[in-house]
């Protein structure tokens, strides 16, 4: 049997009433230790959203619901403590935010694959290979941003102070998983909020299961997320399968990763160039 790390060296179980791993290291987990076998439970797996569907929240979700590992359609929802569903207006509601440093060390995994329940708050939509757009139906308050990484490339941040539709143009040549989430607009390396973040990047994420939240003054509101197979210049296209080496304003000046509205051009390792179009 390999060896396995117990989840107190990572506080997987503390605040929740189960410790999500892989169908097939349940066992495995239980074994080893007998301790925590009562909270044990192999973590949900969600299947591919076809182009031209969409999942809405607003039928509504049940209280009985643990969305710290749910399937709501064709998305997986795992969220943290002070998440959860807004029945006043049919939102998933992200209070929480991820640091750069936690994003990029989810990587590619996938739901019901891996123990990412445990280290990921917000939404997963599976896609397959080929090309498409990802239409999220949001909005975001206060500094939080909507961040949306395809697969692993360099997540994409985006504000809409008023409900209305992003929609991330993509191409992939696999199935891959689309992570959408909140985060905070990045902030000067030499501010006391930049040495907070640095320190916040190393904590592990409090896992809790969310059966209602209602949104602070900084937090992104997701009503609805959808497939569609259209790709577009006025899109954001976030290619998986080459990463970014720049981003560049219209006047051919070179950027950090932008946030603010505005028309970029995005240059990626293969040579290509695409319009990056935050609202």
């Amino acid at each position: 049997m390999s060896p396995i790390p117990h989840p107190d060296a990572k506080l997987w179980n503390k605040g929740v009433a189960a410790i999500k791993v892989p169908a097939e290291l349940v066992e495995q987990y239980k074994a080893q230790f007998p301790d925590i076998a009562d909270k044990v439970m192999a973590v949900n797996q969600v299947g591919v959203m076809d182009k031209d569907s969409k999942t809405s929240f607003a039928a509504g979700i049940s209280e009985e619901a643990d969305l710290g590992d749910a399937v709501i359609g064709d998305v997986y929802v795992t969220v943290g403590d002070g998440d959860g569903y807004d029945s006043t207006d049919g939102s998933i509601v992200l209070n929480s935010t991820m640091t750069t440093a936690e994003v990029a060390g989810i990587g590619s995994l996938a739901p019901g694959k891996s123990d990412i329940a445990n280290r990921f708050n917000g939404l997963i939509v599976k896609v397959n290979a080929g090309d498409g757009t990802m239409v999220i139906d949001c909005k975001t308050v206060g500094k939080n941003t909507l961040n949306v990484k395809v697969g692993e490339a360099e997540p994409q941040a985006f504000v809409k102070s008023d409900r209305g539709t992003i929609e991330v143009a993509y191409r992939v040549d696999k199935e891959t998983c689309v992570y959408i989430y909140g985060a905070e607009q990045e902030v000067a390396d030499d501010t006391e909020a930049a040495k907070a973040h640095q320190v916040a990047a190393c904590r592990p994420l409090s896992r809790a299961a969310a059966l209602s939240a209602s949104a602070s003054e900084n937090c992104v509101k997701i009503y609805a997320v959808g497939v569609s197979q259209s790709t577009g210049i006025n899109h954001t296209l976030i290619d998986g399968n080459s990463p970014i080496i720049g981003y560049y304003t219209l006047d051919c000046v070179k950027i950090e990763q932008p946030n603010a509205p505005g028309i970029y051009v995005v240059r990626r390792a293969d040579g290509s160039n695409y319009k990056l179009v935050i609202k």
